[in-house]
């Protein structure tokens, strides 16, 4: 791909075309993002790419309110992967990342590139929201790894949460060695403070208001005292990954 001086400015790699013709929608890879490829296999004989570890998640309005941001930004972390970078230099679950190296965050899409292309073995600083306290950390970046994810085991104890319209049961024994925390949703009530919080069967609850839940009676015991009419952000394990949703509860929950 040119630019009207004749300088190529990318590389054609995809087109979307109905007819499977020329003509249609056209993708192309920037030319910086091509040549630091060529760098590294001139020097390496690969391409590497750069890895902080952490799963994220778009920052809402709700969640933005809920995390004490005046509007949405940044790129919420849902998930540190255990001995990643991110876990070695202290990013937790719940921070809300606002800038990378001194470039602000304006969406989450935006941290995967910035991360991948810094080089591995490089310090950058990761400027994060925790707890509404903002707070700067520097992190040695390392090479991206395989990964895998492993699949749920079946359910335990159930138990029945009314008040948010959840029926929930323990983890089994490997999941609570895995996770360390969290119960079970067995069934979501339909039109429940949760239903429409995006909570899902078989998602695996962690977190209710940035406070761990480690039990049923701890769960109940969390619920009970959400304040009416709060926005109250939840962590649940959904398909190998983390994710942030935020419950309202209502005047009648």
């Amino acid at each position: 791909m040119f630019d009207l001086d004749g300088k190529v400015i990318g590389i054609n790699s995809q087109i979307y075309s109905r007819t499977g013709g020329f003509m249609g929608l056209s993708f192309a890879i920037p030319i910086e993002v091509a040549m630091r490829v060529v760098d590294q296999i001139k020097d390496k004989g690969e391409v590497t790419r750069g890895w902080l570890g952490v799963y994220i998640q778009e920052v809402t309005q709700e969640l933005a309110e809920s995390f004490g941001l005046d509007r949405p930004t940044g790129a919420l972390v849902s998930q540190v992967i255990e001995n990643s970078p991110a876990e070695k230099y202290g990013i937790k679950a719940g921070d809300v990342i606002l800038s990378f190296n001194g470039i602000p965050i304006k969406d989450s899409a935006n941290l995967p590139p910035m991360v991948g292309q810094v080089p591995v073995g490089s310090k950058a600083k990761v400027k994060v929201l925790r707890n509404k306290r903002y707070k700067t950390l520097d992190v040695v970046i390392e090479q991206l790894p395989d990964d895998e994810e492993s699949k749920p085991s079946p359910h335990k104890k159930q138990s029945q949460s009314n008040r948010v319209g959840l029926e929930i049961a323990e983890l089994s024994p490997a999941e609570l060695k895995k996770l360390g925390q969290g119960i079970r949703v067995v069934r979501v009530f339909p039109s429940s403070d949760a239903h429409k919080a995006g909570i899902r069967n078989g998602d695996i609850i962690l977190e209710i208001d940035r406070k761990k839940v480690k039990s049923l009676k701890d769960f109940r015991k969390k619920v009970a005292n959400l304040p009416t009419g709060s926005m109250i952000p939840v962590l649940v394990h959904r398909q190998g990954a983390n994710k942030f949703l935020v419950l309202k509860i209502s005047e009648d929950g």
